[in-house]
């Protein structure tokens, strides 16, 4: 039979091992691509990765990195022609200066939130880094010199060449590619993450239904 003392130390080594295995367990590392004038990213952010935000505890357990570059190319010279026109990687320029200035998930998410929100356009960084509290003349300055294009290409070289839509989502390294998982994301890091699920992991959600950008002939595809 267990006395009062064996069953309390079982008891501190059980709360001991849950500990240290939070303490090991590796972050979910998950990759966004994403293009500033598309329709669908714009879902995306709006309603399957604000999820992901608003979901408590998650970040936490996340490493989020959004790549602003989409379906985009980049000639022998350099420039870059993006599918949307000039204005999208306009576009495309101001989310990445936001991101690269204010690197933390919780300082440049709410940036992109409502800059997708508003449609992507240039003209609005302004109002968005002021709701958010971001410092604007610091975005401007990037994204009006060389800077912004520099940064662009890097963007560029981080997005995987063998992607076949945007938005594009990556997790621990794999492609999500079923329309179902890419929907529930939040359910995919909650199980992909080893460690003690945070409260966020239990909320309910209805996940979204996204539209699909085909790379190969830039029509729509609903999964």
């Amino acid at each position: 039979n267990f006395t009062v003392p064996t069953m309390l130390r079982l008891g501190v080594f059980a709360l001991l091992l849950i500990c240290l295995s939070g303490a090991f367990a590796q972050n979910v590392k998950v990759s966004l691509y994403i293009e500033s004038l598309c329709p669908d990213c714009q879902n995306y952010v709006a309603t399957t990765m604000t999820d992901v935000f608003n979901a408590e505890g998650v970040l936490d357990i996340l490493d989020l990195e959004v790549v602003p570059f989409g379906n985009a190319h980049v000639d022998a010279t350099g420039k870059i022609t993006c599918q949307h026109g000039e204005e999208e990687c306009k576009g495309n320029i101001v989310e990445t200066c936001a991101i690269t200035h204010n690197p933390n998930v919780t300082a440049y998410f709410p940036f992109i939130q409502c800059f997708e929100f508003n449609g992507g356009y240039a003209q609005h960084a302004e109002r968005c880094a002021t709701k958010v509290g971001l410092n604007y003349t610091r975005i401007q300055e990037c994204t009006s010199t060389d800077e912004g294009h520099t940064l662009e290409l890097e963007m560029a070289k981080k997005t995987p060449s063998d992607h076949k839509w945007v938005p594009w989502v990556v997790l621990n390294g794999q492609a999500i590619t079923e329309e179902s998982k890419l929907n529930d994301l939040l359910a995919l890091i909650c199980d992909a993450y080893q460690g003690p699920k945070p409260t966020g992991c239990s909320q309910k959600r209805t996940p979204s239904k996204p539209m699909r950008v085909s790379m190969a002939n830039n029509n729509v595809v609903v999964a």
